[in-house]
């Protein structure tokens, strides 16, 4: 079957996503990667679900696929950058959703960031502080996932619950996760059903 790509305006620095039959398959099967797409998507309905929400503007958000294990060091500092620069200045906290892949490092590369980011944006030593709050590292409190299919649902969970849970949790954010929270079955197919919820009027245009 030909695949029909749908163009979804999107907000932050995305002019739109471009979804195909397959990011579809990916999100309604059962033990299926998730693509880039099937996240950002996800990204967007939340950012919509803090639509009028003061929280909206705690939070910003980075383009996965931008900083995606196939893009090299360069590159990556670059588009970290980049998107700090649309958000550091208006936004509290910024997720960066990232899929190492197993091929670098990520604190590495982030170190790279850390160091350039207060030359690019202009910031002192003495304004500004930027925290860095790895949740893969906080094995010993984060859910972990049981096979290796569940990565990108459990990103959108991590985001979710940390949007969610800001009054309490995310006033130190140093201190998430450690509610003892579990992901499993239902969780993974809550966010799936919000994500074909979120989609369906757009495919029925």
């Amino acid at each position: 079957m030909r695949e029909q790509k749908k163009r979804l305006e999107a907000g932050m620095r995305l002019k739109f996503i471009q979804m195909t039959l397959k990011d579809i398959g990916y999100i309604c099967k059962s033990h299926e990667w998730l693509s880039n797409n099937n996240i950002v998507l996800y990204i967007r309905l939340l950012y919509e679900k803090m639509d009028g929400d003061a929280r909206k503007n705690k939070f910003g958000f980075i383009n996965p696929a931008a900083i995606h294990y196939k893009v090299n060091k360069e590159v990556f500092v670059r588009n970290v950058l980049n998107g700090l620069q649309d958000s550091v200045h208006s936004r509290k906290y910024i997720f960066i959703p990232c899929n190492t892949g197993r091929r670098y490092k990520l604190y590495e590369r982030m170190s790279i960031v850390s160091q350039s980011l207060g030359r690019e944006l202009g910031f002192k030593t003495s304004e500004k502080k930027v925290f860095w709050v790895d949740v893969k590292v906080r094995r010993q409190h984060t859910p972990k996932q049981k096979g290796s299919w569940e990565c990108g649902f459990y990103i959108m969970l991590y985001m979710k619950h940390i949007i969610e849970s800001y009054d309490t949790v995310m006033q130190n954010p140093h201190e998430m996760f450690k509610l003892g929270m579990k992901y499993g079955t239902s969780e993974i197919d809550e966010v799936r059903k919000e994500w074909i919820d979120y989609v369906a009027p757009f495919l029925r245009k």
